[in-house]
């Protein structure tokens, strides 16, 4: 069991979304140290209810619900566990109207899409092109960018028309013979910028404004595109988490999930979230009682 210290806040998790990043750490895509095998924990995002606190800290904010991530690169120390404990300033308090299953889906992605937006500097009534419009991350630029004027042009999958069109963009699909034509067609021009959730075709790159600016997500930066690459490495950013989970109060950002399942079938939630095709996040819950 750990116990916060000075400023920190334990939590016990009732939810943890499972991200690509979890299934490539356990496939030990990242060379992990042997010594450490048996001991990770993985989990970047977390909403539950803060049950303990540590010195310095109002005990009035024992029994908030809360959500927040960690850069888990950092520590290794995962929130995919019962307890967690987290520094006070970086958890967020949850209005009751959204479920813990669905505020966790929220701050890692959500974050990132805040700001690759920030990377990409775009202003109200410029154009934005991005690559995996309906994933995880993308689908959040995409809220974001729209609520703030920008025009989007989604690329993705034919079954994730609706979805796109639904939020305010422009449906472009991947596997469309002339994807830059698309582009250029839907924002009457080219993009004014391209925000890359997934592999680059480089049958997009024509759709772009040359010099235009260019963020990564997936660590690909096509060399001699005539775009101005940035690779985006998100780090936690609690205002932005704040800001994120008002909008999705007020319906502004979609909160996805996958499918719920409980800690105890963590191998099933890994199976599942490594499905072509999925959508929105695979959440662990727990399934004791508050």
């Amino acid at each position: 069991m750990p116990h916060p210290g000075p400023g920190g806040a334990r939590v016990r998790v009732e939810a943890a979304s499972v991200h690509p990043v979890d299934l490539e750490t356990r496939a030990g895509h990242y060379g992990e140290n042997p010594e450490l095998a048996g001991r990770l924990v993985l989990g970047w995002d977390y909403a539950g209810r803060i049950d303990a606190v540590g010195p310095h800290v109002d005990t009035g904010l024992i029994g908030l619900t809360v959500t927040g991530w960690r850069y888990w690169f950092d520590t290794r120390e995962g929130t995919q566990a019962d307890y967690i404990v987290v520094p006070i300033e970086s958890a967020t308090p949850c209005p009751p109207s959204l479920s813990p299953a669905a505020l966790t889906t929220l701050p890692l992605n959500g974050n990132t899409a805040f700001q690759a937006l920030e990377l990409l500097g775009l202003q109200r009534g410029d154009t934005l092109a991005i690559l995996g419009a309906a994933g995880g991350v993308g689908g959040f630029a995409m809220d974001l960018a729209v609520h703030r004027g920008i025009a989007v042009a989604g690329v993705a999958d034919d079954g994730d028309r609706n979805f796109i069109e639904g939020r305010g963009g422009h449906f472009i699909s991947r596997t469309s013979r002339d994807v830059a034509a698309d582009l250029r067609r839907a924002l009457r021009g080219p993009a004014d910028a391209l925000f890359a959730t997934a592999p680059v075709d480089r049958s997009v790159l024509a759709g772009i404004e040359p010099g235009g600016a260019a963020v990564s997500a997936v660590g690909e930066r096509p060399a001699n595109s005539g775009l101005d690459w940035r690779f985006l490495n998100a780090r936690p950013n609690t205002d932005q988490t704040v800001d994120l989970v008002r909008m999705a109060e007020r319906g502004e950002i979609a909160l996805r999930v996958a499918g719920t399942i409980p800690f105890e079938d963590a191998a099933e939630a890994h199976r599942a979230a490594a499905r072509p095709g999925t959508r929105g996040r695979y959440v662990l819950t727990s399934t004791e009682r508050r």
